[in-house]
């Protein structure tokens, strides 16, 4: 293992002085130094090693520095050391069951504490802006599944992203007991002053960004849908107009009709799933990878209806358990489930916990079932762990339920 001597790089800006030289004893040939880099990852280079020759672990950890920047008062990038430092004292405070971000006897205001994970969270997209198709199916699963499946279907309230097992809403993780609890998070809320939907993590926050990066450019500049979803793209591109009306009950429907007019030739692309055995088309299209490539001509109106062909599959997670999925769905068994008022803030706006109505039924996954799709339900056989018996059960989709089951 060698030791770098890394060679210190200065700067001569107007404000720059002698006392680097006099008190520090380095040497320039430059008149003034204003600043000087002794180690860094600084965004803008000064480098004086060879990137290439460095360990994955060492450009790891020079990404991480990046992304963080530099403090507020400077020019430098990155989303700055102090945002960062409100990140990891809030995730302090949530450990220590606190309600609020404190860092030496001082409280930091919410807002601050809003702002500092917002802006995590920007730049944590940013990072997957390259258009890869892994991240746009992770964030299709995260986003109709997990996020949604957190809000109520009569928009009344909204929860954090949790587990996918949901057995109650009584303010701790599916009844967990937690000794001097001092908030209860696993609950529906209508108000964002409330601990269970204050931060980043629920449908509200997130549907913005999942929007925003539905379309995207590639590296050949071509106009590319990476998420599908019912939205309208309205923009100029390659010296002309470009409207695109995407029509669809995406992801609880298997079709799409995509209208739209160029007023100058465009190359469109869009996401083809991993999950489509076969995508249907009513123009001619041309596979570029993972994408469908449709040439559209300038001047003209253009209508394209899609079928995307799928079937029901078992998804089996890391631990063993089974999931059930249609498409960009995941299916659950649900719950009947009796309703609780919490704290009311508004006439017709309270807090609501929920509980089982009756005793729940614990499902096991079966193998070399089949699975029939019917009038939007999955059906199949699960074996029942109370009855010791094997039974027919539907699935719906996961994000219309509250009380579930989600992993077998």
């Amino acid at each position: 293992m060698e030791i770098l001597k890394l060679q210190p790089i200065f700067k001569d800006y107007i404000w720059g002085g002698q006392r680097l030289r006099e008190d520090f004893g380095f040497q320039s040939d430059l008149p003034k130094l204003a600043e000087g880099w002794m180690l860094a990852c600084h965004q803008a280079g000064m480098n004086t090693i060879d990137l290439a020759a460095c360990s994955p672990i060492s450009k790891l950890l020079m990404s991480v520095l990046q992304f963080i920047g530099a403090a507020p008062g400077s020019t430098g990038g990155g989303v700055k050391v102090t945002t960062f430092a409100v990140l990891i004292l809030t995730i302090r405070s949530v450990a220590q069951g606190r309600d609020d971000c404190v860092i030496g006897g001082h409280h930091i205001e919410s807002k601050t504490v809003y702002r500092a994970l917002t802006i995590i969270v920007i730049g944590a997209v940013l990072l997957q802006k390259k258009g890869e198709v892994a991240a746009a199916e992770r964030m299709e699963t995260i986003f109709y599944n997990a996020a949604l499946g957190m809000r109520l279907k009569d928009g009344s309230g909204i929860a954090y992203l949790k587990t996918d097992n949901s057995y109650e809403m009584r303010g701790t993780r599916n009844g967990h007991p937690e000794a001097d609890r001092k908030q209860t998070r696993y609950k529906y809320s209508p108000v964002h002053q409330d601990v269970a939907v204050c931060c980043v993590p629920n449908s509200l926050r997130i549907t913005p960004y999942f929007i925003q990066k539905a379309w995207m450019t590639d590296s050949e500049g071509h106009l590319v849908c990476n998420l599908l979803l019912p939205c309208a793209l309205e923009t100029e591109h390659r010296g002309g107009k470009v409207k695109i009306e995407m029509q669809t009950g995406y992801p609880l429907s298997d079709s799409i009709r995509m209208s739209g007019y160029c007023e100058t030739d465009q190359r469109i692309k869009l996401r083809k799933p991993v999950w489509a055995k076969e995508i249907k088309a009513s123009k001619e299209y041309a596979t570029e990878g993972d994408y469908l490539g449709f040439s559209c001509k300038g001047g003209c109106t253009e209508q394209i209806d899609l079928k995307l062909v799928t079937a029901p599959r078992v998804i089996q997670d890391r631990n063993g358990f089974h999931y059930f999925a249609y498409g960009a769905v995941i299916y659950a068994l649900h719950h009947e489930a009796a309703e609780e008022k919490g704290r009311v803030y508004a006439e017709h706006f309270h807090d609501r916990y929920f509980y089982p109505e009756k005793k729940l039924k614990q499902y096991k996954y079966l193998p070399n079932q089949r699975i029939e799709m019917i009038d939007g339900k999955l059906v199949t056989r699960l074996f029942n762990t109370d009855t010791q018996t094997t039974e027919t059960v539907e699935l719906k989709p996961m994000m219309y339920s509250v009380l579930r089951q989600v992993a077998f």
